[in-house]
Formats: structure tokens, sequence, C-alpha cells
């Protein structure tokens, strides 16, 4: 474990591999405040905590830093993985369930981390201490604050170790190619609670989590309200590119979006407070919308205005998905079996929220070795380097085609399903447009931008 105080060349590879499987397993990875980051100082990343294995990840593959991570200590049980687990910088932290017998080990741990950060590297600590499965920031643990301060000892009250706090936000936490955006907050110095900690530390400890949590929530997609939750969680998700262009901000950006986003959380979280009828109005609509959706077995996007479902599109997609359906069948022999088998380990999974991170984790090998074999077995009928080189190039690039081709197919069938019921008046449809019509006037006087 005394390896994890310096740069290590393997992590550095290991790392280069899981960085770009992570940008191919997410359709984007979009990155804001890097330069929050110093170079060459000690810092403790501390993000929010909601999908497990793949929160880590998120700050592993966008820093140019080998973080030291703390996690349960359930997880080292078995020799083999905990050296695994070692050799990825990953060190254990023990819990009550743990047994109250090793609470103590916790010292050498923390002890451990302060010689990491007093060596100019990089801790990751998960301040709320678990995963949850909502879009809200919970309780704060304090072992990541008695290890910033216990390492702040070197430097006294002159600027040493900084917490960079780091909102993290999935467009969906278990589905392949959905998006992420990281958002690097401003250091918190502290130095600057040196003096205060040194006369009443348990104040100074209160203090310094009320700060980390605020930066937290201004990072983050933070929905306050239990009774509501689902309401203002939909509300975000039909209403934020309209919020966005409210806003005169490009609907396309993630950061952008992003901002929109926080806009109508903060503001629905205010009504919450106010207890507005209008917002027990628009649960009840946003409920019996979902209802409908889900019965007719379509999805808010294809609802939308701006939707084109013209005749001359909806045959232009069937003509080009025909077109190339053969690159779509060379893709799926290609890449369904390494594909196929972490989907089916991952449900068997019985935490949602490790679907993403046990999908990601067996993709890593199945998808490295099955590509190896058909690499092998075409080396073994043809002896050309041009042709296995771009047979090579294919796989990966066919498998993303593959998937691409696959969504597109289920959208176009849900924009054809909506053309054949509206052109034949169906009450359904009928009332869906509607019903969204009413929650975007609900949300514009909930939120203030009205038209």
């Amino acid at each position: 474990m005394m390896k994890m105080k310096r740069w290590s060349l393997g992590y550095a590879a290991l790392k280069c591999y899981i960085t770009l499987v992570h940008r191919i397993y997410y359709k984007k990875v979009f990155v804001q405040g890097k330069e929050n980051i110093p170079a060459n100082e000690p810092v403790i990343f501390a993000p929010n905590h909601q999908n497990a294995l793949m929160d880590a990840l998120a700050v592993i593959s966008t820093v140019n830093k080998q973080p030291v991570f703390l996690a349960r200590a359930d997880m080292f049980k078995k020799k083999t993985t905990a050296k695994f687990l070692h050799f990825l910088k990953i060190l254990p932290v023990y819990r009550m369930r743990d047994g109250i017998e090793n609470m103590n080990r916790n010292e050498k741990i923390f002890r451990l981390s302060s010689e990491i950060l007093n060596n100019n590297q990089a801790m990751g600590i998960m301040p709320e201490g678990n995963h949850g499965d909502k879009k809200q920031l919970r309780p704060l643990k304090k072992g990541l604050l008695h290890i910033a301060f216990q390492a702040q000892q070197k430097y006294g009250d002159q600027p040493g170790v900084k917490i960079i706090p780091v909102g993290l936000d999935y467009s969906n936490y278990q589905k392949f190619r959905s998006t992420l955006f990281i958002n690097y907050g401003k250091p918190i110095e502290i130095s600057t609670y040196w003096q205060e900690y040194q006369k009443d530390g348990k104040e100074a400890l209160h203090d310094l989590k009320k700060e980390l949590g605020r930066e937290l929530k201004d990072l983050m997609i933070n929905i306050e309200s239990k009774e509501y939750y689902s309401a203002i969680l939909h509300s975000i998700i039909i209403y934020r590119e309209k919020m966005a262009q409210k806003m005169k901000l490009n609907p396309k950006n993630p950061a952008d979006l992003f901002k929109a986003s926080k806009e109508i959380e903060k503001a629905l979280n205010i009504c919450c407070l106010e207890h507005k009828p209008e917002l027990d109005e628009l649960n009840g609509k946003l409920g019996t919308y979902s209802r409908c959706l889900e019965i007719l077995n379509l999805r808010d996007w294809v609802m939308k205005e701006n939707v084109n479902l013209s005749h001359f599109n909806i045959t232009l997609s069937f003509t080009l998905l025909i077109l190339s359906y053969p690159i779509f069948i060379y893709g799926i022999i290609c890449n369904y079996l390494p594909f196929h088998i972490p989907v089916s380990i991952a449900k068997r999974i019985k935490d949602m929220q490790f679907i993403s991170s046990v999908q990601y984790g067996s993709s890593l090998i199945t998808f490295p070795l099955y590509y190896l074999f058909l690499i092998g077995l075409l080396s073994s009928i043809c002896g050309n380097i041009l042709i296995i080189l771009f047979f090579t190039l294919s796989l990966p690039l066919s498998g993303l085609f593959s998937f691409y081709y696959f969504c597109q197919y289920k959208k176009l069938l849900a924009r054809l399903k909506v053309m054949i019921l509206s052109s034949k008046g169906n009450r359904s449809i009928r009332k869906l447009i509607d019903l969204r019509k009413e929650i975007i006037t609900i949300l514009d006087t909930l939120t203030g931008h009205t038209a």
C-alpha cells in the first residue's frame, strides 16, 4: 500500500485503457471547471455519489493525476481482489457494519491518506459515504474532513490541502451511451479553517462540512423535496430545453443545459417550501402524462413540438436504414457476444446503481478478449497486414454503428407510431399533446418565465 504515495507507470498504462473505454461507454462526457484543479498541490476530490464505481471513474478519467480513492472495506475480503484494488489505488475504509473491532484500522488508513496528500498526491473521497439513487445531496460524513485537517498539520495556517467539490450529473444511471456532465468547483482551502480548528475542532468540522455541502449543491442537480421529487425530475427533463432558450442559452450545449436544469430545480424547490397549489396541479398532470406515455410505450422526446413527423423524413430514414443494414449485421456479428455478456451479468445485480459499473467493468475484459479471438482467427486465414489492420479498426466502429442503428430504428418506429395514431385521430395522442402543453404552461408560471 505504500506504493500509493508514488506515481505508478502500471497504473498510468491501465488508466489510458479505462479512460478510452469510459469515453466509448458514454455518448458524451462534458467537463467544466478543470482550471480549478491545482497542478502540484495536495487535493481531495469530493464528488456527489449516485452511481457506484462510475463516480470515481468520472474523476479518474478526466484529471491529470492518480487519485487514491477510499472504498468500503467489504470489497477487500479476498486477498486477490484486495491486491488488485490496491494496484488501482483504492484503500479500504471500515464502517460499523464491518465490526466495531475493525474501526480502529481506519486510523492507519487516515494516516496513510494524510501521507499521500503530504506527498502532493491526490485523494478521492465520497463525502456522502455511500451512493444513493436520487439526484439529491445526502448528509455528508466527517471522514473526509478529518483526513483533510490531519494532512493540513504539515502546513498549519499556510495554504496546503484543498478540497475540490465535484458535481456529477448522469442523463441515465444504467444505460450505455448516456451522457455525463462533470462539474469541478473552486477549491476549498483548509488553511482558512485552521485557526478555528485549533480552538474548536468540532465547530471547524461543522463549518467546513456546511461549506462543502453548499458548494456541492451548486454543482449538481439537487432536488430537495421527497414528496415532489418525481414531479421536479420530470419537469427538468421536459422543460430544460425550453428554459435554456428562454435564458438565451444554447440547449445543445451541456453546460447551458445544466444551467437551465439548475434554474428549474431552484425554482421548484422554492415552490415546495411555499406550498403553491400550482405544484399539486403540476404533479397530477405529470403523473397522468407519464401513465399515458407508458400505456402507449412512448417517450417524452417524441411528443415534443419540434419533432418532424413528415412523410418525407420517415421515408428517408427507412431508406437509409435499409441501405446500411449490411453494416448493422456485420457490427452485430462482431460485437454481440462481448456486449451481451456484461448486460446479462448486470441483470443479476440487485442494487440498480451498480448496473453501469458491472457493465463497464465486464466490458473491459469481454471486448478485448473477443476482438483478439476474431483477429487471431482472421490472421490464421489471411496474412495480409492491411486487411487485418482494417478489420481490427472496423470492430469497435461497427459495434458503435450497430448500436446507433438500433437506437435510430426504435426512434423511427416511435415517430411512425405517433404519425399513424395522429392521422387516425387517436384520443390518447391528442390527450398527450394537450397535457404536455398544459404542463409547459404551468412550468412557465412556476419558474417565472412566462411567454
